[in-house]
């Protein structure tokens, strides 16, 4: 009973402070109605104005004309509407960076210059006989470009998702066709192995190399 009274109370406030609000549209609860969206619409375009100007990104670019070889080059300023922008934009709003050690950053040397150019598929005699399981050394290649990347916090899903069907990461023979035709030079073969590595051992593969080997006699 006691929130039913609450509510009756809050509803009868509201009620006298649209009165006060509209005291010409009294006896007309259309009309009225009709008053009060318009003035609530105005107070949200009023913030979308204020949201719009803080939305916008200003990039200045040095223009220099041919056609006026004598003027100097000018600052030209242009203004992007991050919001309408879409994913294209969306990583300036993130204030967080992600630093990286130098060592973490070289091993992503020999993964990121990849040039889309299919070479290593097209050699790669596993992905002929089963292009519908194997994701092709390319594929893999940029896959651990980001499981190998020490900022990316999604580097075991990532694994996880590639082994859940074995066909898509162990259908790879080693027969290295992929790294003898690349003209970027890279490895897509050593990329496939330290991956399998790292699923079977659940360490990267680094870590591996710098554990001390156990001595004879030793566990």
């Amino acid at each position: 009973m006691s929130r039913n009274i609450v509510k009756e109370g809050v509803k009868k406030v509201g009620r006298l402070i649209k009165k006060d609000k509209f005291p010409i549209l009294e006896g007309h609860p259309i009309a009225q109605k009709h008053g009060e969206e318009a003035v609530e619409s105005v107070g949200d375009l009023k913030k979308a104005m204020k949201f719009a100007d803080k939305a916008k990104k200003e990039f200045r670019i040095y223009r220099w004309s041919p056609d006026n070889p004598n003027q100097k080059p000018f600052l030209q300023s242009f203004f992007v509407d991050l919001p309408s922008c879409g994913p294209m934009l969306e990583d300036i709003y993130k204030r967080r960076e992600y630093r990286q050690t130098p060592e973490d950053r070289k091993k992503l040397d020999g993964l990121y210059e990849c040039i889309l150019c299919a070479c290593c598929s097209t050699s790669c005699p596993s992905y002929w006989w089963n292009p519908e399981e194997f994701l092709g050394p390319a594929a893999l290649l940029h896959a651990y470009r980001w499981i190998s990347d020490s900022r990316d916090d999604f580097a075991n899903e990532r694994l996880q998702a590639i082994t859940e069907d074995q066909g898509r990461l162990y259908r790879c023979r080693t027969i290295k066709n992929c790294t003898a035709c690349c003209p970027k030079s890279l490895s897509p073969a050593n990329a496939i192995n330290k991956m399998k590595t790292r699923h079977l051992t659940d360490k990267p593969v680094e870590n591996l190399e710098a554990e001390p080997e156990p001595r004879f006699g030793q566990a």
